[in-house]
């Protein structure tokens, strides 16, 4: 007897309707018993399934029929159920990057521009929050509080278009392809600070210069000798410093608009009475210590613009007025025992002569990537190696990036952020079609439970796209995982599960490129296992490794991916001892360089799986190798490699296939034969009508989609 169901695959919107038909052969009894697992929505007697009213989050249902005749003969189809799709989506609060406003009430109409905003927005369960599609936010989303069972927090995007992206970059500017210089400026001697109040009032041997005193207009002059800077050279950045001995500062800084300041001579203009630039920097300051107002670059280039500038002239920095209840003032030349080791000071950094093909620009924070225009670059040791397109180098000492580039760089992004979206000790969350772009790691998730994220786009980070642990109830579903885990200082995996983590799934998600400098997911037990962790429908292509098991204690289901072209192995078991069990069931493993399967430890069950072309990296890899040792149940497999030879591998001997199964006692029922898919170049693993695969699996409870079940993912 066996069954058939028609339609194979059904997707319905709320209230949507499914008649299936279901074919039984072999009996003259062709009734069947209708059923659907877990129990959402209806199924009539005659086969009709009426999806339910209300879908708030998309999820699976298995609507299954059952031969009378023959009752441990059936047949599953599964149907999945969408949220419906609106173009007016209903959120508690909107956020949208161009053109919202965080002074605005938060709506569609008039909606909030940050993610500063939301991450300090108290949420209530059952509340939402929208971002815009199309739009970028540089900045990390850290939701703060839970939902509850009936009434989770979301985050999810609206409008149309591309997901809304959170990105963990920045944007860099201000390129020059000339060598910074830096010129560090001391006062020479007393007559180079001085202060006068009220209009007079000269002094200019006292131990402090006042910026501000009680009571009084005061202003101060700081002049520096000896500026050998040229005519009208680019100023990146001035730094003035001084160390206070009264600490309460509040003024404005200016420069003198002279071509070569003279000193504060009595015989000379007061402070107060010289001519100040256009430009201009506000100075507040409380700090003990060495203190600085913010950069004077605008007033320095205002100076060395003039027409009477030369190289070798003085400039001085002028602070006026400074009239407050409180008094600031910064050590004089003589009040540091005559040395002016204390006096102020002013470092000056100006383009210097070109460099060919190497600019460089200020970046505060050192990056761990850098992209130019959407493609990440390549980092060198020292500036001295830049030697093609998209080679880059941090100065830390300079705070510059060095970028080797044959044009003016645009485009440039550095990441500067650690997570993109950071999840921790909060509960019964949905985040639905958000992307994170370029962080450190793009999702992480810690400390939680009940955590939903349905089609996520964790791309480009440094570490992991996504990384979970510690948490319990974690569904992951959909969505594209790619070119992440290439920086060795982070976690090297592309999705990274952690320790002691219940009742998670990664169903349907899309594991590409050639990022990672390990494995696509790693699942690391020690020193709490994981319980009940299923990694299913996944198609995994492109990466150093597909699905790694590591330590102890661990309980995993792998199901129904579809493994290939990967440069390293399939699936590995890399735990010390047989204390992790690992169920191995319904996958495609197909044209990866190492072992399709390789047990190295684990008690494992490998049912219905093809493994097919696999150990193309030639001598001692196999289509499934198995170490010394280890306890395994393998049968209703296709192990096939078109070459022949010993291509399974058992306690340290290669096998034939025939000499496998005398080796290992197991595989009775299994197949080594071509498995006829339609189109594997294009990533089609269906099977042609005549491939001995259909229907010559075992059935297995929660897995399978019929009885008998086809052998590999398809």
């Amino acid at each position: 007897v066996t069954v058939s169901l028609s339609p194979s695959t059904v997707t319905l919107a709320p209230s949507g309707t499914q008649q299936f038909t279901a074919t039984v052969l072999g009996t003259s009894n062709t009734a069947v018993t209708w059923s659907i697992n877990p129990s959402i929505g209806t199924i009539s007697s005659a086969g009709l399934y009426t999806a339910p009213s209300s879908i708030l989050t998309s999820q699976t249902v298995t609507v299954t029929a059952q031969s009378v005749a023959d009752p441990t003969k059936s047949a599953s189809v599964p149907v999945s159920l969408s949220t419906p799709v609106s173009p007016d989506p209903s959120f508690t609060y909107y956020v949208d990057s161009a053109n919202g406003s965080d002074s605005n009430p938060g709506n569609q109409a008039a909606p909030w521009k940050t993610i500063a905003k939301v991450n300090s927005t108290k949420l209530t369960p059952g509340q939402s929050v929208g971002f815009k599609r199309g739009g970028t936010w540089r900045e990390t989303l850290t939701p703060g509080q839970s939902g509850n069972a009936g009434s989770p927090i979301t985050f999810a995007a609206y409008g149309s278009g591309v997901s809304p992206q959170i990105n963990g970059s920045d944007l860099v500017t201000g390129w020059s392809n000339t060598n910074p210089l830096t010129l560090n400026l001391l006062i020479a001697n007393g007559l180079d600070d001085a202060q006068n109040y009220n209009g007079a009032n000269l002094s200019n041997t006292a131990a402090s210069v006042y910026i501000s005193h009680s009571g009084v207009t005061m202003t101060g002059g700081f002049r520096f000798q000896n500026v050998t800077i040229p005519k009208s050279a680019t100023i990146i950045s001035a730094t003035f410093s001084g160390y206070p001995t009264a600490s309460d500062i509040t003024t404005t800084v200016y420069g003198e608009a002279a071509d070569n300041a003279v000193n504060f001579n009595v015989s000379n203009a007061l402070p107060s009475a010289r001519s100040r630039t256009t430009a201009s920097v506000a100075w507040t300051s409380s700090s003990s210590g060495w203190v600085s107002p913010p950069d004077l670059s605008t007033i320095v280039q205002e100076i060395v613009n003039r027409t009477g500038w030369s190289s070798g002239n003085a400039l001085d920095i002028i602070s006026y007025p400074g009239r407050l209840t409180t008094t600031g003032a910064l050590y004089a030349y003589e009040g540091c025992g005559g040395g002016g080791g204390c006096s102020a000071k002013l470092s000056i950094t100006y383009a210097g002569t070109p460099i060919t093909n190497v600019y460089s620009a200020v970046l505060s924070q050192t990056p761990t990537q850098v992209f130019i225009n959407g493609v990440r670059g390549n980092p060198v040791a020292s500036k001295a190696a830049l030697a093609s397109d998209g080679d880059w180098f941090y100065g830390s000492g300079t705070g510059r990036l060095w970028l080797y580039s044959t044009t003016n760089p645009s485009g440039v992004e550095a990441t500067t952020r650690n997570v993109g979206v950071y999840v921790n000790g909060v509960n019964y969350l949905s985040l639905n079609d958000l992307a994170a772009y370029k962080a450190n790691v793009g999702f992480e998730i810690i400390k939680t439970d009940h955590i939903t994220i349905q089609n996520p786009d964790a791309s480009w980070s440094a570490g992991a796209g996504i990384w979970f642990g510690s948490s319990t109830n974690i569904t992951i579903s959909g969505g594209t995982v790619h070119d992440n885990a290439v920086v060795a200082a982070f976690d090297t995996n592309q999705i990274a599960i952690g320790t002691d983590t219940t009742n998670a799934t990664l169903d349907g998600i899309t594991i590409s490129g050639t990022g990672g400098v390990s494995v696509d997911i790693q699942v690391t037990g020690t020193p709490d296992p994981h319980t009940n962790l299923v990694i299913k429908n996944c198609i995994i292509s492109g990466g150093p490794g597909g699905i790694r098991v590591d330590d102890d204690g661990n309980s995993v289901t792998i199901h129904h991916n579809i493994i290939r072209d990967i440069t390293g192995l399939g699936i590995l078991a890399a735990v010390t001892s047989g204390t992790t069990t690992l169920a191995i069931y319904s996958n495609t493993i197909y044209n990866n360089s190492l072992d399709g399967i390789r047990l190295e430890g684990a008690t494992s069950t490998v049912k219905d799986n093809i493994l097919y072309g696999n150990a193309t990296a030639g001598a001692g890899n196999y289509e499934m190798g198995v170490a010394s040792g280890v306890r395994f149940t393998s049968d209703y497999n296709n192990f096939y490699h078109s070459s022949g030879g010993n291509f399974m591998a058992y306690n340290g001997t290669a096998y034939t296939f025939s000499g496998w199964k005398t080796a290992t006692g197991g595989d009775a029922n299994s197949l080594s034969s071509g498995p006829l898919f339609n189109n594997p170049s294009a990533g089609d693993f269906t099977l042609q009508p005549r491939s001995p695969a259909i229907r010559a699996g075992v059935y297995i409870a929660g897995v399978s989609t019929a009885n008998p079940s086809n052998i590999g993912a398809k």
